[in-house]
């Protein structure tokens, strides 16, 4: 027989396992909904990628954490914020941009891109469904 104290302590033990559950349940969700909206830039010293660092800090204020995704420089980040896609494998903007170092393009979240920055002739590829 369990007494009303061992019953209250395992009770208040499985909430806060729920709580933590939910917390970081909540701490994995990306979007603009959930405040943490991804946006598509470029490695942290390209134009694209400055670009989204000044995005995250002028939105935090707001309470948004937003996530950069560093390797979303290719004529494809068009088509992945059109699309709602999640960011293209790592492994990719490796290959494509070889003379980068890899701590300036930390690999994406695992979330898809809401938002981006990206050039003209990027743009109009995208529009054009043309590949540079």
């Amino acid at each position: 027989m369990t007494s009303a104290l061992q019953r209250t302590g395992i009770g208040a033990a499985l909430v806060l396992m729920c709580a933590a559950e939910a917390q970081l349940a909540h701490a994995q969700e990306y979007g603009i909904k959930a405040k943490r909206p991804v946006i598509a830039g470029a490695c942290k010293v390209c134009p694209w990628g400055a670009l989204a660092e000044i995005v995250k800090a002028a939105m935090q204020p707001y309470g948004y954490d937003v996530q950069i995704c560093y390797n979303c420089a290719t004529s494809e980040g068009p088509r992945e914020v059109a699309g709602a896609l999640k960011p293209g494998d790592i492994q990719r903007a490796y290959q494509a941009f070889p003379f980068n170092a890899r701590d300036q393009m930390p690999p994406p979240p695992n979330a898809p891109v809401d938002f981006g920055a990206t050039s003209v002739q990027n743009l109009w590829f995208a529009y054009a469904r043309l590949r540079p």
